[in-house]
C-alpha cells in the first residue's frame, strides 16, 4: 500500500541471522549513502528474515541473501541472488 501510495516499487530482502553475505549486504552495501538516497528514491524497503518472518510462497529463495524487486502492485520484476560489491548493486536497482 505504501509503494502504491508513493509511486515507487518494493524492494524485498530475504536473509537471515548469521549469514556472512547478509551482514556484509546490511553492514556495507546498505549503508552506503548513494545506495541508500538511490533505494528511497525507487523503492520501499522490506527485510525479512526466514526464521522470524512470515516469506510469501511466490518468493521464494535457494539462499540468503535473496532481493526481489517488485512493482508498487507487488509484480515480481526482478530477482538478485546473493550479494553484490556497491558499483553492482548499484547497477542492479538503478537497471530496474
Amino acid at each position: 500500500a505504501q509503494a502504491k501510495k508513493e509511486g515507487k516499487g518494493v524492494m524485498v530482502m530475504i536473509s537471515r541471522e548469521e549469514c556472512p553475505s547478509c551482514e556484509y549486504m546490511e553492514g556495507v552495501v546498505l549503508e552506503d549513502k548513494v545506495v541508500i538516497a538511490e533505494i528511497q528514491k525507487r523503492f520501499v524497503p522490506v527485510h525479512l528474515d526466514i526464521h522470524n518472518d512470515f516469506i510469501p510462497s511466490n518468493l521464494s529463495y535457494i539462499g540468503t541473501p535473496t532481493f526481489y524487486f517488485l512493482d508498487s502492485n507487488g509484480k515480481k520484476k526482478e530477482r538478485q541472488d546473493g550479494a553484490a560489491n556497491i558499483p553492482n548493486f548499484m547497477n542492479i536497482i538503478q537497471k530496474i
